[in-house]
């Protein structure tokens, strides 16, 4: 590769965190999902009270429950030995907070729901597998980020639009991915996210999504 195209690269690498650390809302809801990475009884216990209570105050996001992996490479429920953030209870209560009413699970609001431009639930992935996600109702310039439950997993991920890888994501020094749609999209636009687990453990992680809509 040469000199040019290392540089169109870093650019590229630097305006996506730039994107996202710019991002108020986005940059507190990946604060709250990394502060569930508590390992002690008594912290993690306290993380998750300290979470909920700043899911209840913030009511920007929508849990983005409508996704379904293509591949069948999640972690199954059952394996105990994926240790995992606990996100998707705190959205399900949090959302009943916000609606005044118990709300069954399908009854969500999600990733499409036009009043909403942030959404994020918890999926994991198999050790050597790969996940593939594909969006519906987005439109404009889409910013993800993928927060996994080790900061040591070894997770890589890309965008396709139409097919065709848009962008290549940036890593962060505690695992996070970052990754930024090159181009304004509709909401007829063929959207997937692949994850890939390239680590020999099943890894939990959240996916966060900033659907800007302009």
């Amino acid at each position: 590769m040469g000199k040019l195209g290392l540089i169109i690269i870093a650019l590229i690498m630097s305006m996506t965190a730039s994107a996202q650390q710019n991002d108020k809302e986005l940059n507190s809801l990946v604060t709250m999902v990394k502060n569930l990475r508590k390992a002690g009884e008594a912290e993690q216990k306290q993380a998750f009270n300290n979470t909920f209570q700043s899911l209840v105050a913030d009511t920007a996001w929508t849990p983005m429950n409508e996704l379904r992996d293509k591949n069948g490479a999640e972690c199954p429920h059952s394996d105990k030995s994926v240790a995992r953030f606990r996100l998707n209870r705190m959205l399900s209560k949090a959302e009943q907070v916000h609606q005044g009413v118990a709300v069954a699970t399908n009854g969500f609001m999600n990733g499409q729901d036009p009043r909403f431009n942030y959404s994020l639930y918890e999926k994991s992935v198999m050790a050597g597998k790969k996940v593939s996600y594909s969006f519906n109702g987005r439109e404009g310039r889409q910013v993800f980020v993928i927060v996994p439950y080790k900061t040591s997993a070894k997770l890589s991920a890309k965008l396709l639009v139409n097919g065709k890888e848009s962008t290549s994501s940036q890593r962060l020094s505690d695992g996070t991915l970052i990754i930024e749609c090159a181009e304004k999209i509709n909401t007829k636009t063929p959207l997937t996210l692949e994850i890939s687990n390239e680590g020999n453990e099943g890894m939990a992680m959240v996916i966060l999504n900033h659907n800007t809509r302009k």
